[in-house]
């Protein structure tokens, strides 16, 4: 009964799971249960299965008071007077109630049909009493009864829908009558739907819509057995609710990428441009393999970032399953155990974890996946962040089905560990470039702009002194020098140190504001910094805070910086704002934002700090070259750092005439990288070419090319 159950005064999201630890326990220990909500679907009785037998032994009642969802053609026909509101309610609702090919519809339609041919649910319409005003009801208040009139109220945020109830972070306040501090807060919740039931609250009108009743008692199963509806429910919700859902039409490229991984004995690693849609491509094959095994599965989905996990988590949702997300903290713990022991126990399940790769390595995590001997999937998203020997240590030989993602799958400077992990993973099954995707439209045209910036006199002549140590410690320029460098931390920091002043150049904060100060009144524009300060200066600012006051302060645009110093929170508010287009006009942005972050809408990139790591300079393009409504081209500034300007060249002494021939050999790589599949390709070529006959800089010399 509900005065034995022991509940929490609030669930939330973070900590909670609405159904599992709420509503299937009361819902278990009562015989009524009454719902005004702004919007009711049947997938929720799905999500509140597990107490639904128990319910219905106790001739349990559900009585819902619910709000139609009217889209914006829907409130336009009103206004303008084409139909009634009544009419277009009444349309909606018959629309929603149509047999389809999809079994788990079909049955929560038989479901439905059921609990109302026995008199066991009832649904009524709530609209404003003005048949022409504009406004909905939206309230959400609720309350549950057992035998003994013992009650348990609640008030929240969830609409009775499979968005409300699990896809969505909602909370809920609970209050139980056994609580006698609580009692008059539930009477008022009765007192509320009672008045709302009989169609006594002042602005609304509560309608029955037989026509609505009529309509599913057309899918009537009279054989229907009430005792299998909890398990047959239940089995839906937790093995057919697992599809690509039909919003997503996979292009033909994600197909074969799917085929060729099932080919290799469902191994592999895609090798796919940013932008192309790798996650989407990845849940739908573990939606796949799911099918194809037909046996419990513990999905294993590893990212570099928090933020990563989260954006899995938002999809992995839309393809039905019900992951668990563990990054900070420990509350994950108790949620992961309980489904690895459902997983044990029970059939038909997929138990789906998305973890962060610094969780994955902790010991507990280790510990706790080790208990678990069943079948596992394990998949890795930007896979070359685990080529660490760290890392590489994890990787499970008892995982049977593996699969990696990737737009850049080689590490830089790391043939070892680019090569256990396509070991591991089985190599790469599948590869869509960069140039293909553009070609076929999956990404963006873009016009490509290299802009020459030189340093000042006391950054030139410190980076020439860095140089010169650099050359000493180095030696002989042989095959071992990575591993010289590999092995002395000295030449590393000092490696570091010089890249630093490339990056962080001061003069490229001139050629910034001159560059954007033009296109100032404009939105969707991103520029990448370097991070910190160089050491030219003690007291010297660092690049991204110079950035922010000359866009900010002196030009006066709508900024926001997107850093390790943002929390998550603040990090999604700035990509909603930005993603607006009349809001923040730029982000300025540290590496961060370099892997997975998801903002299509990104149409110009100032790129006035790069290094010449292959996978950085390409991921920071894939960034830009997303396809978005009303996004022609895409727009990258590349700031190419030369110690000095060329116009000086013939006063250098021989010395520093090779210290900036090898820094104009570093920037040429990427320079050609960019300028290939630009639509203004002869920009940067004719730039690569120019550079090239005044350095006598030959393509193939030293492995350039």
């Amino acid at each position: 009964m509900l005065g034995e159950l022991e509940l929490k005064f609030k669930y939330r999201s973070d900590s909670d799971h609405l159904i599992d630890d709420f509503y299937t326990p009361v819902l278990k220990n009562s015989s009524l249960y009454c719902r005004a909500v702004g919007y009711f679907t049947s997938s929720s009785l799905a999500l509140a299965a597990q107490g639904m037998s128990n319910f219905i032994n106790r001739n349990g009642e559900i009585r819902i008071v619910a709000s139609p969802k009217l889209n914006r053609e829907d409130i336009e026909a009103i206004n303008l007077g084409e139909k009634s509101k009544e009419q277009i309610i009444e349309d909606i609702l018959l629309k929603e109630l149509v047999w389809t090919e999809n079994d788990i519809v079909n049955y929560r339609l038989k479901v439905l049909a059921w609990l109302i041919a026995n008199r066991k649910l009832e649904i009524r319409i709530a609209v404003f009493d003005d048949i022409n005003a504009n406004g909905f009801y939206h309230e959400k208040i609720g309350y549950f009864e057992d035998d003994n009139r013992n009650r348990v109220g609640f008030i929240g945020s969830s609409n009775e829908t499979h968005g409300g109830l699990f896809n969505n972070f909602e909370s809920i306040q609970v209050f139980n009558s056994k609580n006698d501090f609580e009692v008059d807060r539930i009477n008022d919740l009765v007192y509320d739907f009672d008045r709302l039931w009989s169609n006594d609250t002042n602005k609304l009108r509560i309608m029955k819509f037989d026509k609505i009743s009529e309509k599913l008692l057309e899918f009537y199963d009279a054989d229907l057995d009430p005792i299998d509806i909890e398990s047959k429910l239940i089995d839906f919700d937790n093995d057919n609710l697992i599809n690509i859902p039909s919003e997503y039409k996979l292009r033909p490229y994600q197909y074969d990428a799917i085929q060729s991984w099932v080919d290799n004995n469902y191994h592999g690693l895609f090798s796919m441009a940013t932008g192309t849609g790798k996650t989407i491509t990845a849940l739908s094959s573990i939606v796949r393999l799911r099918k194809e095994i037909n046996e419990n599965l513990l999905v294993i989905i590893s990212c570099p970032y928090i933020h990563l996990v989260d954006q899995w988590f938002d999809d992995a949702i839309l393809f039905g399953f019900k992951p668990i997300i563990a990054y900070t903290g420990q509350k994950w713990v108790p949620k992961l155990k309980r489904d690895l022991r459902n997983l044990k126990i029970k059939d038909s399940r997929t138990t789906c974890l998305i973890v962060c790769n610094a969780t994955f390595e902790t010991e507990r995590m280790q510990r706790i996946l080790d208990s678990y001997y069943g079948k596992v999937l394990f998949v890795i998203d930007e896979a070359h962040n685990f080529g660490s020997e760290n890392k590489l240590a994890l990787l499970n030989v008892d995982y049977e089905y593996r699969l990696a993602l990737s737009a850049t799958p080689e590490r830089h400077f790391d043939e070892e560990g680019t090569q256990k992990l396509f070991d591991y993973f089985g190599g790469i099954v599948y590869e869509f470039t960069l140039e293909e995707a553009i070609k076929k439209g999956y990404l963006t045209n873009y016009y490509y702009y290299p802009l020459e910036v030189s340093l000042t006199d006391d950054e030139y002549e410190k980076y020439s002194e860095l140089s010169l140590q650099i050359s000493r410690l180095l030696g002989s320029k042989d095959d071992s020098m990575k591993k010289k460098i590999k092995d002395n931390p000295i030449l590393q920091s000092k490696l570091i140190e010089r890249a630093r002043i490339l990056a962080l150049a001061d003069n490229k904060i001139e050629l910034l504001r001159s560059e954007i100060k033009v296109q100032k009144d404009t939105y969707y524009n991103l520029v990448y910094c370097g991070s910190g300060a160089s050491k030219i200066n003690v007291e010297q600012e660092r690049q991204i805070d110079k950035v922010c006051r000359v866009l900010g302060n002196e030009l006066e645009m709508s900024i926001h910086k997107f850093t390790s110093d943002e929390d998550r929170k603040l990090r999604k508010e700035i990509i909603d704002r930005y993603k607006t287009g009349d809001d923040l006009q730029a982000i300025v942005a540290i590496k961060c934002l370099d892997e997975g972050v998801n903002i299509p809408q990104i149409e110009k990139a100032y790129i006035m700090a790069s290094s010449t790591n292959y996978r950085e300079f390409v991921q920071r393009r894939g960034r830009v070259l997303r396809t978005a409504p009303n996004k022609k081209f895409a727009y990258i500034y590349d700031f190419i750092t030369l110690p000095k300007p060329i116009s000086e060249l013939n006063n250098m002494s021989s010395e520093n005439f090779n210290v900036e021939k090898q820094i104009v050999k570093r920037e040429l790589a990427r320079i050609k990288e960019f300028a290939k599949l630009a639509v203004n390709n002869d920009v940067g070529m004719d730039f690569v070419e120019y550079l090239e006959d005044i350095f006598g800089i030959v393509s193939e010399e030293d492995g350039y090319e």
